[in-house]
């Protein structure tokens, strides 16, 4: 045993004045030197523990804006400094889930042993500490308790062996991170506010198919605030106007009157995302006047009419998450009331149900 040490002080020295000597780089055969001196001295090896070479490497998976895989990675080195005795393959992905609430799925392998769970968090920073905690439980859990209570280790810590100089041709590699699949944020599903400009078709409201045109104000009443909601429900007021349409009499094909119609319109939406539509029902209330002008008799007539009615209706709005989007609307107006035009004691046009569909410009802000 003496020998031995004697031998390796005396190989160590004539390297180290080689080097100094000649500037050649002679790690290789320092390391050849001290494979022969452990074979020679088992015992020596027994105390020569060689460090725990495990590492960390992370597949994460989280919408931009949230903590990177690198920041995660260093927190856990925070909890836990020293590398694990068996290599950790991680991976976490990062998401909301419909009801607005963040989630991480983590699955890990390590020394053969996989574990997967399913974390829910209130932010997504929140959701990066949950998976930095579980790692570093997996390296040193005593660390852990001790780092988060402010408390020594129960153990006495052990004397950790030097660390083992890094081969010239073959540096020490960092723990890993992988970044995958950084999504850009997703719009709110459903803004508070919008405006449309609208374009409507009329089956019967006037004597003929009449188009109109018009513009409304919305504003999302369900949720109130920005969670995700699978239901959404909105509030639109607005206005359309139907131009004249010439309605004739049956008993003298020469008499007639232009007929027009202007209307308000209140409408609850409520809609489902199905792919990239939103789609669902649609109720509103329309209330205007049915207005007209006598043609072709001896002194003008001008004429009023209250128009009340209930809409009933669909509709669907592409792309659904898009601040501007096309909304195509199909509803049956119902008259609450008897709206008419007389002329000469005869009913020129009288309101019945119709058909109206309309296509809408809708920006969402």
């Amino acid at each position: 045993m003496a020998f031995c040490r004697h031998a390796r002080r005396w190989t160590r020295g004539w390297l180290a004045l080689l080097m100094a000597t000649s500037g050649v780089l002679v790690a290789p055969f320092a390391r050849a030197n001290d494979a022969v001196m452990t074979a020679a001295n088992p015992s020596s090896a027994r105390a020569h523990t060689t460090p725990p070479t495990g590492k960390v490497e992370l597949h994460w998976t989280a919408p931009v804006g949230c903590p990177d895989g690198a920041t995660v990675l260093g927190q856990v080195r925070s909890l836990a400094p020293r590398e694990p005795d068996e290599p950790i393959d991680a991976s976490a992905k990062v998401w909301v889930d419909e009801r607005g609430r963040w989630r991480v799925a983590l699955v890990t392998e390590s020394a053969g042993v996989r574990g997967e769970r399913i974390i829910d968090a209130e932010t997504c920073t929140l959701a990066a500490d949950a998976t930095t905690f579980v790692l570093a439980m997996m390296i040193d859990p005593e660390a852990v308790r001790a780092r988060l209570t402010g408390t020594p280790n129960d153990k006495a810590p052990e004397a950790a062996p030097p660390p083992k100089a890094p081969a010239a041709d073959a540096p020490a590699a960092p723990a890993r991170t992988r970044e995958s699949g950084t999504e850009s944020p997703k719009p709110p599903l459903d803004p508070r506010f919008g405006l449309a400009a609208l374009a409507s078709v009329d089956s019967a409201v006037l004597p003929s198919a009449g188009i109109g045109f018009g513009g409304a104000l919305s504003a999302r009443v369900f949720p109130w605030n920005d969670r995700v909601t699978r239901l959404r429900v909105r509030a639109e007021a607005s206005f359309r106007y139907f131009p004249a349409v010439h309605a004739t009499s049956s008993v003298e094909p020469s008499r007639g009157a232009d007929l027009r119609l202007a209307t308000g319109q209140t409408t609850l939406f409520a809609s489902w995302e199905l792919g990239p539509l939103a789609i669902g029902p649609s109720l509103g209330l329309e209330v205007g006047a049915l207005t007209g002008d006598g043609r072709g008799v001896t002194q003008p007539v001008h004429g009023s009419s209250l128009w009340l009615a209930a809409l009933p209706g669909t509709f669907a709005r592409w792309p659904a998450r898009a601040p501007l989007a096309a909304r195509a609307q199909v509803e049956v107006p119902i008259p609450l009331g008897r709206s008419e035009f007389v002329l000469s004691n005869e009913i020129l046009h009288q309101s019945a149900p119709s058909v109206r569909a309309s296509i809408a410009a809708d920006f969402r802000f």
